[in-house]
């Protein structure tokens, strides 16, 4: 059974199959909650072995399977992707854990209670859930309740409608129909792959990078050798669009660039990219009813891979071995 229905900080993280940066069409229908797992024993076998650690924290099966209980989800026997996408549920949860320690924010009851209250805008409306799965963490962590409040702070002031309106105010020309045409190289990478696999994807786009702009090759032909993307045929490029046609990372950097520019490594769900402007047209329009949608979700998604960002400095991600029934399904 699928976990993709788990929302961290309003972004899906399991199911990473799609090798483009594009948006889901505009109006699909939302994933629903999976119903009520059938009560299950865990196998005598599994051993609360560590599975992985986040910077200093170790986490076992045993966290795996609670968090598992907590959202009713029913693991399939013998289903290793579910069971590795459950696992980088809760590394994410430690990830987001140390992100709120790091940066000393405080609890707010107050927060948590404007998140559930009336009079918000749909983009707070949204971030609820974001709040209320670190109350399902709190069965697994020994803070978990209190990161519940202080999510909900961190997520109100990140991403309320004061910030969405100076976002907006901001940057113009996400919102007003401006148009960007751009070419881009992808380096697949899970959000919550083992560090070692993220630095050797952007040290691999850093060695692309300056072979380009040492002319050993065009960012074309880099494409066409490199990118994991189907757009590689077409040398990266993929077409004119909007702001919004994009995962909200891709368009924060694209649509900060100069046409011509090649930028620095942008990570985004898909991995990590080295984009190039080759287009701009300025618009004109006013901002449609979906801009302060579209700003909040920039701005969570922001955030989010900032807390990512520290599997590659502070919070380093190690898978261990796991037990044996797992390492005979991966062989």
């Amino acid at each position: 059974m699928s976990l993709s229905w788990i929302i961290i900080a309003g972004v899906c993280i399991c199911g990473l199959v799609v090798s483009c940066p594009a948006q889901p069409p505009a109006g699909a229908a939302p994933e629903q909650p999976a119903p009520a797992a059938q009560k299950t024993t865990p196998k005598a076998a599994r051993q609360p072995n560590v599975l992985a650690t986040v910077g200093d924290a170790e986490i076992t099966w045993a966290h795996v399977e609670q968090l598992l209980r907590i959202a009713a989800v029913h693991l399939p026997e013998g289903d290793a992707e579910a069971r590795r996408a459950a696992l980088e549920q809760v590394i994410t949860l430690h990830l987001f854990h140390a992100y709120l320690d790091a940066n000393k924010v405080p609890g707010d009851e107050n927060a948590l209670k404007q998140l559930r209250g009336d009079g918000l805008s749909e983009s707070e409306r949204n971030l609820i859930d974001s709040a209320q799965i670190m109350a399902r963490y709190a069965a697994i962590a020994e803070d978990g309740k209190n990161d519940q409040v202080r999510l909900a702070k961190l997520l109100l002031d990140t991403a309320g409608n004061k910030q969405i309106t100076e976002f907006i105010k901001a940057n113009p020309d996400l919102f007003n129909g401006t148009k960007v045409r751009a070419s881009h190289i992808l380096i697949e990478c899970r959000p919550v792959a083992p560090t070692v696999e993220q630095k050797a994807a952007v040290a691999r786009l850093e060695q692309i990078a300056a072979e380009v702009k040492a002319g050993k090759i065009s960012f074309e032909d880099a494409a066409r050798k490199n990118s994991a993307c189907p757009s590689k045929a077409e040398g990266g490029d993929l077409g004119e669009f909007t702001a919004g046609r994009m995962v909200p990372t891709f368009s924060l950097a694209a649509f900060a660039m100069k046409v011509g520019e090649v930028s620095g490594v942008v990570r985004t769900r898909f991995g990590f990219h080295l984009i190039k402007v080759t287009g701009r047209a300025e618009g004109k329009q006013e901002p449609t009813a979906q801009a302060r949608e579209m700003a909040g979700a920039a701005l969570v998604s922001k955030l989010q891979f900032e807390v990512y960002a520290q599997a590659l400095t502070t919070c380093p991600i190690v898978m261990k071995e796991q037990d044996a029934e797992d390492t005979a399904e991966r062989e």
